[in-house]
């Protein structure tokens, strides 16, 4: 194995079985919003696993193909550049989970900020989303921008909690099975 590829095999093989189990994940909806969005059963918990696994770059990658298949399978597009806001790059940022700011790659509390500001960036490319094309929905004389930070919160914010609860309850199990391996 060239050990000099962003991606080998079983990083390969790794992705499409996190890809699949986020898909699988995100049909169990715990509430659904009428705009698109919903919150899910922690759908993004095997994209962070695995971010924390290859790190930050190859989970973007897996998080933005992430996106296109969610695209594939529940296509919302009303315009080309909401597109990319709404699918691939707010998936692509859950794959910064894997940065650590600890220097034990195996203690969790290295990984909560990136988490943190994982979800804040994707719920950043949904809110500009939102504002850019989705305007309209926002009730008569109440600023887009208000209406789409509270819009997407209302389901980013339990996503993101309910991530980092998984993370939480299942680390002392999967912190062996997901040592970095590059």
């Amino acid at each position: 194995m060239n050990e000099n590829k962003f991606f080998n095999i079983q990083m390969m093989v790794e992705g499409g079985i996190v890809i699949a189990l986020s898909l699988i994940l995100s049909f169990i909806k715990l509430g659904k919003m009428p705009q698109g969005g919903s919150i899910t059963l922690a759908s993004m918990f095997p994209i962070i696993l695995y971010s924390i696994r290859w790190g930050a770059p190859r989970g973007m990658v897996i998080g933005g193909l992430y996106g296109v298949v969610s695209l594939l399978i529940d296509p919302q597009i009303y315009y080309p550049v909401q597109v990319i806001l709404d699918y691939p790059l707010p998936f692509a940022f859950i794959g910064l989970s894997g940065l650590s700011f600890s220097k034990d790659v195996k203690d969790i509390k290295g990984y909560l900020p990136a988490v943190i500001l994982a979800h804040l960036l994707r719920t950043i490319a949904h809110v500009l989303s939102g504002v850019i094309f989705f305007a309209d929905y926002a009730p008569e004389g109440m600023n887009p921008w208000i209406y789409s930070i509270t819009y997407n919160l209302s389901y980013m914010l339990p996503e993101m909690i309910l991530s980092i609860f998984f993370l939480f309850i299942l680390w002392k199990r999967v912190s062996s099975l997901i040592v970095r391996q590059y």
